[in-house]
């Protein structure tokens, strides 16, 4: 058996050696149609090299598998990526070139690599992430670890709580999914100066991912009736309903109204939120000692218990 020395030359000149196969090669012996409709491409490669880079596709194209002894000019369809994305993956696995230079594009090759077990390029793609995370991208990255790292998804979760409004500002928001619009108006502390930057900004993505006016409110009910009506004022909640007449109904705006002037939740519509504390986060007080305090001027003789301070 060769040692591990051999073992390391040997891989040394297998990566040499697959270097410039891709993205063109008459060598090649399995292609895969990757896509779908009008969104399509073809990618001939190498099933030798794929198989070495990951365990799924070893097992898909050296194995039992039908897809393994299809021709090399007849390509595996691969309709759950974008040919970008595959592209992205192809480049690291056969040059080592990571082209992922943005988020969404890192997020997408990550989820390629995690699904399909290609480590490496997994461990690239997440390092690229970690580098270049901004407001504007928190929730993709929180959308893309909630499918992964239950870790990384709650230090995510953490950020967009600490940045709720650069992140509801965001070009990202409207591309949310829905399920994650949801959450976040589930969230019992928010970085807002009020419930209204919320119910504006569910306003907007529902807008932007609405086929109709009609289907608004169908598209956005679940993420609603999280909204804390009962932490508006009688004018702001007022305001609120002058500036988006479509979204309550009349009987919704009444009770929900009602319930604000009388500072009773008993009354409001089924299925919305009946609390009354805002989302602000609860900052713990910070105290010092100091033993060397003036409160001996005053007539006090230093006092442990006493001489402390605050911080807000």
């Amino acid at each position: 058996m060769p040692s591990s020395s051999e073992k390391s030359e040997l891989t040394d000149e297998f990566e040499t050696l697959h270097q410039g196969l891709y993205p063109e090669s008459d060598s090649y012996d399995c292609s895969f149609r990757v896509g779908k409709g009008d969104d399509t491409q073809i990618f001939r490669c190498h099933k030798l090299v794929l198989a070495a880079k990951s365990e799924a596709f070893a097992k898909m194209l050296m194995g039992y598998y039908r897809k393994g002894h299809l021709g090399r000019d007849e390509p595996i369809a691969f309709d759950d990526c974008n040919p970008i994305t595959f592209d992205l993956a192809m480049r690291f696995v056969y040059n080592n070139v990571q082209e992922f230079s943005t988020v969404p594009l890192a997020c997408d090759v990550c989820k390629f690599a995690h699904k399909w077990l290609f480590p490496e390029l997994k461990q690239a793609a997440l390092n690229a992430v970690r580098k270049t995370k901004t407001d504007a991208d928190a929730l993709m990255v929180y959308e893309m670890h909630t499918l992964l790292f239950e870790r990384e998804r709650k230090q995510c979760k953490k950020f967009i709580v600490d940045n709720t409004e650069a992140v509801l500002n965001s070009d990202s928001w409207i591309k949310a999914q829905q399920s994650t619009i949801v959450e976040i108006c589930k969230e019992p502390v928010l970085s807002l100066s009020s419930e209204k930057q919320l119910f504006d900004a569910l306003v907007l993505w529902g807008k932007a991912n609405s086929d109709s006016d009609s289907n608004l409110r169908l598209k956005i009910d679940s993420a609603l009736k999280e909204i804390r009506f009962l932490t508006m004022s009688v004018k702001g909640f007022t305001e609120l309903c002058k500036s988006n007449p479509e979204i309550l109904s009349g009987d919704e705006k009444f009770l929900i109204l009602s319930c604000i002037a009388n500072d009773d939740p008993i009354d409001m519509p089924p299925g919305f939120n009946k609390l009354e504390k805002e989302r602000k986060p609860i900052y713990p007080l910070k105290y010092c000692y100091n033993p060397y305090s003036n409160m001996r001027e005053g007539g006090f003789k230093a006092n442990r218990k006493m001489n402390f301070s605050f911080k807000y």
